[in-house]
């Protein structure tokens, strides 16, 4: 079955998509797994997206074994994927949905590619830079917070080109109900 990759940074609406998507068609999620903390607005998603708090020295080991398909670091944290889930959700035929950050998508893929899975990239855009700068305004972002979610977004957009992949670009310019709206038009053209 079908693998849907959700790419993009905070804010964008990557994990309320993907959460609707397992809601409406029965994804489950390819588990990450993360040194990160769970934050204080997450629900446990031990059985979701992510298994938050593991230690540096599990993944170490993890490593060592080689049962990891990729570990990387983003802000501080390691994040990972085990090889069997991802050749567990090649071999299934239910839909999965993964949250990924650019620079382990060429991996992602070529782990999918050997395991004979298909997949489907969206990356979530956010709200045209105009938007995107009153709302950081009527939030009472400082400039300089601006400026750094300005720079992460473009190195996020700049890191998911380079891989080359075919992304499907989905905008966050409106409400919630809307960005879901249009990944399920994706999602349903791609099954």
């Amino acid at each position: 079955m079908s693998i849907i990759v959700f790419v993009g940074t905070s804010g964008a609406g990557k994990s309320t998509a993907a959460d609707a998507l397992c809601n409406t068609h029965g994804a489950k999620y390819i588990l990450s797994y993360t040194t990160r903390a769970r934050r204080a607005d997450e629900i446990d998603r031990r059985t979701g997206e992510y298994a938050f708090d593991i230690s540096k020295e599990d993944f170490r080991t993890w490593q060592d074994s080689d049962d990891m398909e990729w570990v990387d670091e983003f802000a501080g944290n390691l994040y990972g994927t085990k090889k069997a889930d991802i050749q567990e959700a090649c071999e299934t035929d239910e839909l999965r949905a993964v949250i990924l950050i650019p620079t382990v998508l060429t991996r992602f893929d070529n782990a999918v590619k050997r395991y004979g899975g298909k997949v489907k990239y969206l990356f979530f855009d956010p709200a045209p830079d105009t938007v995107l700068e009153t709302r950081m305004k009527d939030r009472k972002v400082t400039k300089g917070q601006q400026e750094a979610r300005m720079a992460k977004i473009a190195w996020f957009k700049f890191e998911a080109d380079k891989t080359g992949l075919p992304f499907v670009h989905i905008t966050n310019e409106g409400t919630i109900d809307e960005l879901v709206k249009k990944v399920e038009v994706v999602v349903t053209n791609s099954l």
